[in-house]
């Protein structure tokens, strides 16, 4: 469990909040006079993808998690509440999908039942094939891009207003470059509007090796980038999905998830 912190500033005029972190899962009991709540974190990302056992194509990046901010949820005053944090990904051998089984984060006990903020579970980046590169990881909110035979494909950011709180940002992972050229793979770009400019390169083609998809990114993580002749990168921070991998190599990790309460 993490440690209580004083937050910035009052919300709605009420008095400064205090904030419990986890990065880890375990439970927290509610103080007996709260009846709501303000939830801020992210499901893990999803680990890139491996490229083809041999060359051409490159694997997908992993796809980002969901992350939520400041929602508001009701609590029970005094009941004690089971906190699970997803793990980031693992990325996938030579051949191999990228992994993203166990990223979900949610929080159980609510009166309305468990809260979860989901990892990209719908579906993991794919292999390179023999022809194509693979597909991006992506989650419930964001569409993959999908592996061909030329550069990989770029995926797009999505964006949404998800039960309360502020905007939802979240972007899927890149696809793989395919045998054609061989390709490059596709790049990823930052989600929000708090940086400019900044990309998450696919992994160049080398040789007959066509390059790893970038990764998706979360607010709170930057992704991995695809790889070059190379292992996909692992992603840092927070909900973040790792590269894909080039043709013959593995994929990176993608960054785990966290929960913030605020009261």
């Amino acid at each position: 469990m993490g440690t209580l912190t004083q937050a910035a500033g009052p919300l709605s005029g009420s008095s400064s909040l205090t904030e419990v972190t986890f990065t880890s899962s375990g439970t927290w009991t509610v103080p007996s006079d709260k009846s709501i709540v303000y939830l801020t974190g992210c499901g893990g990302g999803g680990g890139g993808a491996g490229g083809h056992s041999a060359d051409p194509g490159g694997g997908g990046g992993g796809g980002g998690g969901i992350c939520v901010e400041s929602v508001p949820v009701s609590v029970t005053p005094s009941s004690t509440l089971t906190i699970t944090v997803g793990i980031g990904g693992v990325g996938g051998a030579a051949g191999s999908l990228g992994g993203s089984l166990t990223t979900e984060t949610s929080i159980a006990g609510l009166p309305a039942g468990t809260f979860v903020i989901a990892g990209p579970s719908s579906s993991n980046a794919t292999a390179g094939t023999v022809t194509t590169g693979g597909s991006g990881g992506r989650n419930l909110l964001a569409n993959a891009a999908n592996g061909g035979t030329g550069a990989g494909a770029s995926p797009t950011v999505a964006a949404v207003r998800n039960s309360g709180g502020s905007a939802v940002w979240t972007t899927a992972g890149g696809a793989g470059g395919g045998a054609t050229g061989p390709g490059a793979g596709g790049a990823t770009a930052h989600v929000g509007n708090y940086f400019s400019g900044l990309s998450i390169p696919g992994g160049a083609a080398n040789g007959t090796k066509g390059g790893g998809g970038a990764g998706g990114s979360s607010i709170f993580g930057i992704a991995g980038a695809g790889g070059s002749n190379a292992d996909g990168s692992n992603a840092t921070g927070y909900g973040a999905g790792g590269g894909g991998g080039a043709a013959t190599f593995a994929g990176g990790n993608g960054s785990p998830g966290f929960l913030t309460i605020r009261y």
